[in-house]
């Protein structure tokens, strides 16, 4: 089982590297940081959706820890925010850490009660 949760993480892993990859390309992502919100709260959708419709024994590791821990970056999250702070853009430090925070806490609340 645990392998499975092994090779679902990596999956995760890819879909986020990819997706980052994609999305940095924009014109329109200025800020290196929107990637990285876009993932979490995508994330936090998802997970919300596998808490409450697939909470077997077995499914939940499997798409929660797994697919769900390799696709968000709660890592990658504080590192931004701890750059932001040092290059002292201290607007762009809350707004990355409110709108992340408050937008996951919404967006897994949609996933689990939709």
């Amino acid at each position: 089982m645990w392998l499975l949760v092994g090779v679902a993480s990596g999956v995760g892993t890819l879909c986020r590297r990819n997706l980052t990859a994609l999305l940095n390309k924009r014109k329109h992502f200025t800020h290196s940081f929107l990637a990285t919100m876009i993932i979490n709260i995508s994330g936090s959708f998802l997970l919300g959706v596998f808490a409450n419709n697939y909470s077997s024994w077995w499914a939940y590791p499997l798409l929660g820890a797994g697919l769900m821990g390799g696709y968000t970056t709660f890592s990658t999250f504080n590192v931004e925010l701890v750059q932001l702070m040092r290059q002292k853009k201290l607007s762009l430090f809350v707004i990355h850490m409110v709108v992340t925070y408050s937008l996951g806490l919404i967006f897994v609340a949609l996933g689990y009660w939709l």
